[in-house]
């Protein structure tokens, strides 16, 4: 299973066992953080693996549907809180989360439900490091997989609902990419992101009509912070597509202007 693949197979885990990590494992999801990749260079960004012993009375529970997540595991992550540093940790880390689905470990993004003074004092983050997310993981409780048995599992917003200005059907490589970005897990599952296809450049943006459920949950969280890290979630799987159809994209920042959604950013493909 490669990254593409483990796009349409991971799930989000709630339930883990105890059972510890080996070496070999547990070397190899630091290298994968010593190797991610960030959307933009100019910030900084830390990742640490911490146990459940470190961070135990940390985690306060996350409300209303999301029960308290114990897992033996958490990456935290970390960053500067530079424009667009959320979309930054979203692009950067998707890798990880999907990196451990092909070593069949469960994931689940934790976005709030922590005591963030004493999350960063167990990280033993910079005093300008801010903990953003959590990553719990480990192996699902019970023998369960961490995998969808077939994609349509995936309760996902068709890509006629995420396209503005929709100019036909669309075809090629841009429907395999965007099918890849639809995939990607959001806060609630409230899935901002939505597409503009314009010859051959995507312009990307963020949807803040979400559902008159979705909308009320605001006061409960920080979706709307939430849903930037989505969007580089988003856009971490378009870039993932892309290598998987053996081509290169690039992001572009342009004066791209909606009435009804903000412009995130553009993605140029050959």
């Amino acid at each position: 299973m490669d990254r593409y693949q483990a796009i349409y197979r991971r799930r989000s885990v709630r339930n883990y066992s105890n059972e510890e990590l080996n070496k070999s494992e547990m070397k190899q999801i630091k290298r994968s953080i010593k190797n991610r990749i960030e959307l933009f260079s100019n910030i900084d960004t830390e990742v640490e693996v911490l146990g459940i012993d470190v961070l135990e009375n940390t985690i306060k529970g996350i409300v209303l549907n999301y029960n308290k997540i114990k897992a033996p595991y958490y990456l935290v992550v970390g960053s500067e809180t530079k424009e667009g540093y959320l979309r930054n940790i979203g692009y950067s880390i998707e890798p990880l989360v999907l990196d451990l689905t092909k070593t069949n470990l469960g994931s689940c993004w934790m976005g709030a439900g922590f005591d963030v003074d004493e999350v960063k004092r167990a990280a033993g983050f910079a005093e300008d490091m801010k903990p953003v997310v959590l990553i719990a993981f480990g192996y699902p409780a019970d023998g369960s997989s961490p995998h969808r048995n077939n994609r349509e599992e995936a309760k996902r917003k068709g890509l006629s609902e995420l396209l503005i200005h929709q100019r036909g059907e669309i075809q090629g490589k841009w429907r395999k990419i965007l099918d890849a970005a639809r995939m990607a897990p959001s806060a609630v599952n409230s899935q901002p992101w939505r597409f503009d296809l314009q010859d051959d450049t995507l312009h990307v943006f963020k949807s803040d009509d979400l559902g008159i459920l979705k909308n009320a949950l605001r006061k409960f969280g920080p979706l709307d912070e939430l849903n930037y890290v989505d969007m580089g979630i988003a856009l971490s799987h378009i870039k993932i597509a892309f290598e998987h159809l053996s081509k290169e994209c690039r992001f572009r920042i342009y004066d791209v202007q909606d009435r009804d959604h903000e412009y995130i950013i553009s993605v140029e493909g050959g």
